[in-house]
């Protein structure tokens, strides 16, 4: 296998299954704003909502540190400005846009909002870019200071612990002031998650060859089947809401994560090919941005419906409804994205993209 995904932290190229995992993420996180915005059904309410929140945000901040490794030798400081003021560019200017036409068009002050909320429905983006401001500065100083790449993963894990901290000491909880306005408390939630994806490009070869253990991929899926089971089926009370915590917001995610990166990475072969689906999940995989940022415009009201599958409980045509909502939400976004991006100005400050 000459071409094979265990080399690919030393791959330029866009890296098939990674677009594709990207894709389907970003397909999942249309669906939940479908079900949560639309319908009114709270994640953890719902079977494929509780499934879905396991790994959902978790997979988009890996993939970011997974995208976002360079090896310490690139961190001089011409580097690190230049990363920092494009991470700046591509992630602040698109979301202050496009919250502010959002609130604008809802009747709200985008400003007051913001002051009193943060970015609300945008707050992946500025948190990413805190997770970026973080990542890249820890490097930059190692490197400043000639220090070894041990040194960077000390550090991080150091302080993926401290964010531990924080949030099982009800931190995630204080959600007011500053710390809503820059959604502190997802931050320290999902920074381990961003670091993880930087540890799994940087020892790629031992990660692949460990994952593709047959016994890795059955524990993966039964324990978390049954951690899922156990979150679905206990009654949860204030003397035991640290294990849930444990197991709810920690246990199952890693698992749930494994589980997905597994199914794609076993298809790593097929996603290196044109074929259709796998062309849609990476066409999806490289307009993420612009999808997150224009499929709020469409999400639709129907909340009229919450009765029925609140009190029926037929998940599959739950599945059903949310996936003709989101194809046709993610179809229309991209409609929009393809609209802008012919000017190469505005696809260049809206969405990242590189100027002809």
């Amino acid at each position: 296998m000459a071409n094979s995904v265990s080399a690919i932290p030393q791959s330029k190229k866009r890296i098939g299954f990674i677009d594709a995992m990207r894709g389907m993420t970003m397909f999942l996180v249309v669906v939940a704003h479908v079900m949560t915005f639309g319908l009114g059904i709270n994640a953890e309410k719902s079977v494929l909502g509780s499934v879905l929140i396991t790994f959902r945000m978790p997979v988009f901040f890996l993939i970011s540190g997974f995208v976002a490794y360079k090896s310490l030798e690139k961190y001089t400081s011409s580097f690190y400005l230049a990363t920092l003021w494009k991470k700046i560019l591509i992630l602040l200017l698109p979301t202050a846009v496009f919250f502010s036409l959002l609130y604008f068009l809802r009747g709200h002050n985008p400003i007051t909002e913001f002051l009193s909320n943060g970015f609300v429905e945008y707050w992946f983006m500025m948190v990413l870019l805190e997770i970026f401001l973080i990542y890249l500065t820890v490097n930059f100083l190692c490197r400043s200071l000639k220090l070894n790449e041990k040194i960077v993963d000390i550090t991080l894990l150091i302080l993926v612990c401290v964010a531990w901290y924080l949030y099982f000491n009800k931190f995630f909880y204080i959600n007011t002031g500053t710390r809503r306005i820059f959604s502190v408390g997802k931050l320290v939630n999902y920074f381990q998650f961003f670091v993880l994806g930087t540890f799994f490009r940087k020892y790629w070869t031992q990660i692949y060859g460990f994952m593709k253990k047959d016994w890795v991929k059955a524990l993966a899926i039964v324990l978390f089947t049954a951690v899922m089971l156990v979150i679905w089926n206990t009654k949860w009370t204030s003397a035991n809401i640290l294990w849930y915590k444990i197991l709810h917001d920690e246990v199952v995610r890693y698992l749930g994560l494994a589980v997905f990166f597994l199914l794609f990475m076993n298809a790593e072969t097929y996603f290196e090919t044109d074929k259709k689906f796998s062309h849609l999940l990476k066409f999806i995989g490289e307009r993420t941005m612009d999808i997150y940022l224009i499929h709020y415009f469409f999400l639709p009201d129907i909340k009229f419906l919450h009765d029925v599958f609140a009190t029926n409980g037929n998940i599959a045509l739950e599945i059903a409804l949310v996936t003709v909502m989101s194809s046709l939400i993610i179809a229309v976004s991209l409609g929009v994205s393809y609209i802008l991006r012919q000017s190469n100005f505005l696809g260049h400050y809206l969405f990242g993209a590189k100027r002809n």
